[in-house]
């Protein structure tokens, strides 16, 4: 039986993994894996492979949460090597409805008009639900570096 096509989106954010498969650049389908991220990044996985074939990944590669982006990137590369299955990479902002994004404690992370990412002190809520797939894949935009991007205040 041949399995449809498919691509892949993954966003890992600090309770869990956001992803979505597309058909001919069309979300076809959502969820969130609330589940620690090397098990929901499994569990995933497992599902998907049952169901589609996955021909790209889509990701973002951080800010965030360091362990989670991580575990994705080591993820990611590691079905990268095991199989035929293309990565592309875009930051976290991407996803982002409010422009920035939780750090640790009041820190978030925040991208200017520049592209500069900066950390800045907040007391705004910003949860999980800020985080969203778009509607159609624009494959043109991921095109930043297949490594993580880590973002942290100096020592």
């Amino acid at each position: 039986m041949n399995k449809k096509q498919s691509d892949l989106v993954l966003v890992a954010t600090k309770t869990g993994v956001l992803y979505g498969f597309y058909e001919n650049l069309i979300l076809v389908d959502s969820k969130k894996e609330t589940l620690k991220t090397l098990d929901a990044l499994t569990k995933l996985w497992l599902e998907a492979k049952a169901k589609v074939s996955v021909e790209r990944i889509f990701y973002a590669r951080g800010p965030g949460s360091l362990s989670a982006i991580k575990l994705l990137h080591i993820f990611i590369q590691t079905l990268v090597v095991v199989s035929e299955i293309k990565a592309f990479a875009v930051d976290s902002f991407y996803f982002n409805k409010k422009g920035i994004i939780h750090a640790f404690g009041n820190q978030y992370f925040q991208k200017d008009e520049k592209g500069q990412i900066a950390l800045i002190a907040t007391t705004a809520q910003v949860g999980d639900d800020d985080f969203t797939l778009p509607q159609k894949l624009i494959p043109q935009d991921f095109n930043q570096p297949l490594e993580p991007l880590y973002v942290v205040p100096p020592v």
